[in-house]
């Protein structure tokens, strides 16, 4: 019987392994013996395992646990990147108009109206991206997920869901208080 084993290191990261004794391993890894990223990073404890039968099926859910962690630094990248991208554009966009802002505001219309189209053209973009995400996200995994029920797995699609929308909140928010100051500093220029 082998198991897929995931280890919590004194400094916070996590390391993956596969083996057929879980507590052997770890007592191997506790020795400065084995694998060489855990070593000197103990005291180490075990915070997940998965028995997963043969030795090929527990590679197979290891290098799956892997391929699951790219993909997740890849999104978190491309989150990140988007959030410049949209904050960039709406930048240029205001820059390009200082000048009409700066009239605007001097006239007396009061920061938030001043500012209110180009709130909208944020949030519209967020939404928009929110649900193609969501949509594409429910789409690739109507092709997957019965082969991954059938071996066993099959997370719940509630939790990137949340975390997707915890992030295109946190990138409107963002650019919603990027557009205010933008706004506000063009009346003194």
């Amino acid at each position: 019987m082998y198991f897929v084993y995931l280890l919590r290191c004194a400094d916070g990261t996590l390391y993956t392994g596969t083996t057929d004794d879980v507590a052997r391993r770890l007592a191997v890894h506790q020795s400065g013996k084995g694998a060489k990223y855990p070593r000197g990073r103990g005291p180490l404890r075990v915070v997940y395992r998965e028995d997963c039968g043969d030795k090929s099926a527990a590679r197979a859910s290891f290098l799956l646990n892997v391929a699951t962690g790219v993909v997740l630094a890849i999104g978190v990248v491309i989150t990140a990147l988007s959030f410049f991208v949209l904050f960039l554009s709406i930048s240029l966009l205001m820059q390009k108009n200082r000048p009409k802002l700066h009239s605007l505001l001097q006239l007396g219309y009061p920061t938030a109206e001043v500012a209110r189209p180009y709130r909208q053209v944020v949030l519209l973009t967020s939404v928009v991206t929110f649900a193609l995400a969501v949509g594409a996200s429910f789409l690739l995994r109507g092709l997957y997920i019965d082969s991954l029920r059938a071996m066993g797995g099959g997370a719940p699609v509630w939790l990137p869901v949340t975390a997707g929308l915890a992030l295109t909140l946190l990138t409107a928010l963002l650019n919603t208080l990027a557009i205010r100051r933008r706004v506000v500093s063009a009346f003194y220029s």
